[in-house]
Formats: structure tokens, sequence, C-alpha cells
């Protein structure tokens, strides 16, 4: 098992892109095996709000690849969703499919991801008894009179998110050259990878996250990673195959 890890990790956490491929595959496909066999009922699950449930963070931890240009980090990622499909596909007798969505991180604005603020609609909210009494405290307090209401209009605003994020399925979501986004950019890719959800959207069960960046030295206008983003992956480093 892959240990996290910061960009010290040890040299056995390195491999080459031919290594890197099995060590990929067992991780991927583990995940996979266990969420298919929860939806026949034939895997653990956790108690959540009275629910039984498959805890996508619990059985799967995100990858993130470290290496140079062109050693085969995006072509691994797409070869493994194939090699995945194909062996879920016999065990289960059925046909399986993974998808790679590929986001190029640096080419996205923080709406990208999050998505665009629609025209705010108005909505009545109730208010719970423990406000309405502090307010009605307050009211007295300025001499007012007039009772609380139980109900209140308010404007909400609520977000068209992207098309491209995944709603049902299998498949990964790749995050590719993602210590080349811009701060905001890496902040709401810091809630999807943490929580696997921004705003009202939530990744499904379905989907997994692998992200992969070129060795800061090695991209020049690189942004540091956070450390909590960075402390959230499995660290991998990838290391070019010789000629």
């Amino acid at each position: 098992m892959i240990e996290t890890s910061r960009f010290g990790v040890p040299a056995e956490w390195a491999f080459t892109t031919g290594e890197l491929v099995p060590v990929l595959y067992k991780i991927v496909i583990r995940y996979y095996d266990h969420l298919l066999k929860w939806y026949k009922g034939e895997y653990r699950t956790y108690e959540k709000d009275g629910k039984k449930i498959f805890d996508p963070k619990m059985e799967y931890q995100p990858i993130l690849l470290i290496g140079p240009p062109g050693c085969g980090k995006s072509m691994t990622v797409f070869s493994i969703a194939e090699q995945v499909s194909k062996t879920l596909s016999k065990i289960y007798d059925m046909k399986i499919k993974l998808d790679v969505i590929d986001l190029r991180i640096s080419q996205l604005d923080p709406t990208d991801i999050k998505g665009l603020p629609m025209r705010p609609e108005k909505v009545r909210i109730s208010i719970d008894e423990i406000t309405r009494r502090f307010r009605e405290i307050k009211r007295r307090l300025k001499g007012e009179e007039k009772p609380v209401p139980s109900e209140v209009e308010e404007e909400i605003v609520k977000w068209a998110l992207p098309e491209f994020l995944p709603r049902k399925g299998l498949g990964i979501l790749f995050l590719d050259e993602i210590n080349l986004g811009a701060p905001s950019v890496l902040a709401a890719c810091y809630q999807l990878i943490l929580d696997r959800k921004v705003g009202k959207y939530e990744l499904p069960p379905g989907w997994i996250v692998i992200a992969a960046m070129n060795p800061p030295e090695q991209a020049e206008i690189a942004s540091p990673l956070p450390p909590p983003l960075i402390n959230r992956f499995r660290t991998i480093y990838v290391i070019p195959e010789r000629a």
C-alpha cells in the first residue's frame, strides 16, 4: 500500500512508467470491486443518519502523480481505465466502462469548477424557535411590539454547475497540471479532493480523483501546492523509462 507523504517521499514510492501501471491498477481495481460488491449487498457499509452507505473517502485516497513532461502520466491514467473496465466486465459478466474526464487545471477559472451564479430567487425560509425568540427579545429591547414571523422571505443565489463534472456512471476525474492552477482554482479543487463536493455538487461514488503535475523545478509558472492539499494525496513519483 502506498503511504501518504509530502514531496520528500521514500525512494520505494517512485516508479518507472512500466512499474507504475500494476501499482495504480491494483489501487483502482480494489476500489471499484468494493463499490460493485456494495451495489450487490456483498460489501461492508457505514452508518450515516440511520442509513447504510458506501463511503468513498474511507475506501480511496486521491493519487498525485509527479513526473517530468513526456514520462507517460496521462497515458497511464487512460490505460488503467481501459484495463480496469475489461477486468470488471469479465468478473461481473456485464459491460462496465470507466470514463476519463481530463481537466487541464492551468486552463480553468474558479467558476469552471464551482459554476456560475444565477439570478437570485426569492424563497420563504422557516425560522427556528431559538432564533425567533432571540429576535423577539431584541425587538422588545428596542421597544417594538410587532411579533417575529415564523417565516421570512429572502433572496437565495443558486449556482449553475459546469457540464463536464460527472453526474453518473464510473470513471476517473483526472486533474492534470494541478500545480499550474491559480490559487482560487486550487481552492475549488481542494474542496473537490477533500470533501468530494463543491457547493451543491457532489462527486458520485463511481468516480475517483487522480491528479498529475510536473516537478516544481520543471514548471516555471507553477504554484506550490498548499500542504493541506498535498497531505490529501497518495504521492507517487514517475520516473521516465530508460532508452
